[in-house]
């Protein structure tokens, strides 16, 4: 295997494993019903911690549409074609 195609492989399957990892589906979650004995979180807070993960989950997307762009990019760099 030349040094093309092993660079090619290794990014095939660092792409693939990091978008595995970034899977930026927006799933809702079941919310779990509190205990008899637990407290229970104000509205607000579960507002907030909503908010809070859906921003990771809009910065995950975004590093998942970047990663799709440099794949791209260097798709066209081994294959020798260039972008005007």
């Amino acid at each position: 295997m030349n040094i093309q195609e092993e660079f090619k492989h290794h990014l095939t399957v660092l792409s693939q494993g990091t978008l595995k990892l970034l899977n930026c589906t927006r799933k809702e979650k079941e919310k779990k019903q509190p205990s008899l004995g637990e407290a229970q979180p104000t509205k607000n807070l579960e507002e907030k911690k909503s908010l809070k993960e859906q921003k990771k989950l809009d910065e995950m997307c975004f590093l998942k549409i970047l990663l799709e762009k440099i794949k791209t990019c260097w798709n066209k760099i081994l294959s020798g074609t260039k972008e005007h």
